[in-house]
Order: structure tokens, then C-alpha cells, then sequence
């Protein structure tokens, strides 16, 4: 991937791509937020130096805490966020990825319902699916220069 494509992911933040919300006029979750734009956010995570495993962790965490909050949605995501991070970094014993943490919040910025917390949860799902293939590959290689041929010398 190329240099300025990267820089064009990495700036496809949730303050960009959220702006019409997690779902759409059929209050289902927007077709690009599994494909594009979790594109987008591995691009990110990768970035941060973010490990697939915490990744997966913060996911079940949130999915295992959401059921267990009351209140409205964005008080409730807020809820199991800040819970999910806490039992996350208990079970890495060490803080968390703050570029996780970081999106996270910002996606949750965006929750204005029940449909939105679904939607987010969804989203997370795929980019972390990707971002585990992502991750697991190697890192790219340097393209060797090539070596320009000499003339043989006569004798």
C-alpha cells in the first residue's frame, strides 16, 4: 500500500465517517462501515501498535458488559467501555492501547441509540476480523534496487 493511501486511511477518523451515523434509513447498520471503512480502521490499529489479541479481548469485553448496563445507549456503551477497558487491561496487565481507546470513544460519540450500539458492535466485529488477517501478515519487504549491468571487460 502505498504511502499516500495510508495517510488517506489513517485520516478516515469516526468524526469523518460518523457523521451520517451508524445506520441508515432503514436502521440498519451503513454497508460500509463492514467493508470501507473498517478498512480505514485497521489502517489505524496498525498504526498504534495495537495486538489483535487486545483487540478481540476489548470486543468480547464490551459485548459481555453492554447487557449488564442500564440508562440510555450513550450512557450505557460509555459504561461498558470504561468496563471493558478495565477488565482488558487486568488481563494483559498492562493499560490499554490508546489508539483502541481513542477510536472506541470516538465511535461512541456517534451511539444515539440501541440500533447505533448494535451498529457499533458490528463495526468493531468487522474491523476485527480484518484486523487479525492484517496482522498476521508479514511485514512488507523492501523491494531489493536493481543492479544495473555492467559491460564485461574485454581482455
Amino acid at each position: 500500500m502505498s504511502v499516500s493511501a495510508r495517510a488517506t486511511l489513517r485520516a478516515r477518523t469516526p468524526d469523518i465517517y460518523l457523521r451520517t451515523g451508524f445506520c441508515g434509513p432503514d436502521g440498519k447498520i451503513r454497508p460500509e462501515l463492514r467493508d470501507a471503512e473498517a478498512v480505514a480502521v485497521t489502517t489505524q490499529m496498525t498504526a498504534a501498535q495495537l495486538s489483535p489479541q487486545e483487540m478481540a479481548f476489548t470486543w468480547e469485553a464490551i459485548r459481555a458488559w453492554l447487557p449488564r448496563q442500564q440508562g440510555v445507549a450513550p450512557e450505557r456503551l460509555a459504561t461498558a467501555l470504561a468496563a471493558a477497558f478495565a477488565t482488558v487491561a487486568g488481563m494483559i496487565r498492562q493499560s490499554n492501547n490508546q489508539g483502541l481507546i481513542d477510536w472506541c470513544r470516538a465511535c461512541a460519540a456517534f451511539v444515539t441509540t440501541e440500533a447505533d450500539i448494535e451498529a457499533f458492535v458490528e463495526h468493531m466485529r468487522a474491523v476485527l476480523r480484518l484486523y487479525a488477517l492484517i496482522a498476521a501478515l508479514p511485514p512488507p519487504v523492501a523491494q531489493p534496487l536493481p543492479v544495473p549491468s555492467v559491460p564485461a571487460l574485454s581482455e
